[in-house]
């Protein structure tokens, strides 16, 4: 993964991120898949990394859970699908997809909203 961080000096890193390699604020950072880069990609955006590129994609498909009757509002994804929960009806997951450069913002608003994600796809 390609980011930038305008923190550049003192770069904060998830225990499972690495950096590959370094260019002023630029970075090449490596994070595990699957679990590990879903919890890491929100700390990582609450720090101040902006996102480029993921695996060379440009595009970035999220899931998140929540209430079955709260609709998802967001400026920064846009909704593929909903299901509700075969395990508890009254909540829904809610499949998104975003822009990789708008990933930093769509992770901070759905912190804001008190929203939380559920899986970042790394692929």
């Amino acid at each position: 993964m390609t980011a930038k961080n305008p923190n550049a000096d003192n770069p904060y890193l998830t225990e499972s991120a690495e950096i590959i390699a370094k260019e002023n604020n630029a970075y090449l950072l490596s994070v595990p898949r699957w679990g590990e880069f879903s919890k890491s990609m929100p700390a990582l955006a609450e720090y101040g990394y902006d996102f480029e590129d993921i695996s060379g994609n440009q595009l970035i498909t999220a899931t998140l859970v929540q209430d079955a009757n709260k609709a998802f509002k967001s400026n920064y994804a846009k909704q593929l699908f909903s299901s509700k929960l075969v395990s508890d009806i009254t909540r829904k997951r809610i499949a998104v997809v975003t822009n990789v450069q708008d990933l930093k913002e769509f992770l901070l608003e759905m912190a804001q909203q008190d929203q939380t994600v559920e899986h970042i796809y790394d692929y």
